[in-house]
């Protein structure tokens, strides 16, 4: 006749940091010879609405179709804080293939082979600099 139920399970543990790895889909001999992929790129930026002094770490992503247009999609990514320095190339088999393994990193921003790019790296697809996204957010 009525029996306890079983104790819920603990909560997550509280951490100081966590990390995420986002890994190729290239076989390593290949990965110097594959032409598309995704950069990831990082910046920190001011928040204004901040009274602790804390800034915003932001990420984002862009696929590139050729390797070889790269500098574009750089060029793009920096008139928006985004720095070379913290910013890597992922090798990857294809942007579906990306995105079906990683859709919280969704590239809204595309570099095609002849060094095209269009979208922003922002949530906002009207967004034309860090001060266009609200601080709340």
């Amino acid at each position: 006749r009525g029996r306890k139920a079983p104790p819920p399970p603990p909560p997550p543990p509280k951490v100081q940091k966590t990390t995420f790895t986002y890994k190729t889909d290239i076989k390593k001999s290949a990965l110097d010879a594959h032409p598309c992929g995704i950069i990831h790129a990082f910046r920190t930026s001011a928040n204004p609405s901040n009274l602790n002094n804390l800034t915003r770490e932001e990420q984002c992503f862009a696929w590139i179709d050729a390797y070889a247009a790269i500098e574009a999609a750089m060029g793009h990514l920096e008139r928006y804080g985004f720095t070379r320095d913290k910013a890597q190339f992922i090798p990857y088999s294809s942007k579906s293939a990306w995105v079906t393994k990683y859709p919280h990193a969704f590239p809204y921003v595309h570099c095609d082979s002849s060094g095209g790019v269009a979208g922003f790296p922002h949530w906002s697809p009207a967004a034309q600099s860090e001060l266009d996204i609200p601080a709340e957010v």
